[in-house]
């Protein structure tokens, strides 16, 4: 009972925050993602910063160290590091489960090839009694 009270204390604290809300700019994404954010918030009735960025954070995440960006002589990667703050019960989690979804699907793919590399790496070097550590998959 007390937890019930609590969430509730939170939920009214922050909804009598004095706060000036700013709209996602979801026409600085490209067409097809801003439709995507669209989509799900009319869906899910969840505000478009969730999507977005997310998104541009799972992006970032994506791209990693393959693409820099070059400031005056120094190199940045495209990091962006993001924290979802919103009453509970918002939506945050089903929002970042969507949106990582076919990130998983892709890292499960690659870790189920990595597994049979590795197994038959492992075969054969039994086979042989030894190996080259060298021919190990990475």
């Amino acid at each position: 009972m007390a937890i019930l009270e609590g969430k509730r204390s939170v939920r009214d604290r922050i909804a009598n925050l004095k706060i000036r809300k700013v709209e996602f700019p979801l026409h600085c994404l490209p067409h097809r993602i801003e439709a995507f954010v669209r989509a799900y918030m009319e869906v899910f009735h969840v505000p478009s910063d969730h999507y977005a960025l997310a998104i541009l954070t799972a992006a970032g995440g994506a791209v990693g160290n393959t693409a820099r960006l070059d400031d005056r002589g120094s190199s940045h990667p495209p990091n962006l590091n993001s924290v979802f703050v919103d009453v509970p019960g918002s939506g945050k989690t089903p929002t970042i489960s969507t949106v990582l979804k076919p990130f998983k699907k892709i890292e499960a793919e690659h870790q189920r090839a990595y597994s049979l590399a590795l197994s038959e790496f492992n075969a054969e070097r039994s086979l042989n009694k030894g190996g080259n550590e060298e021919e190990k998959p990475p």
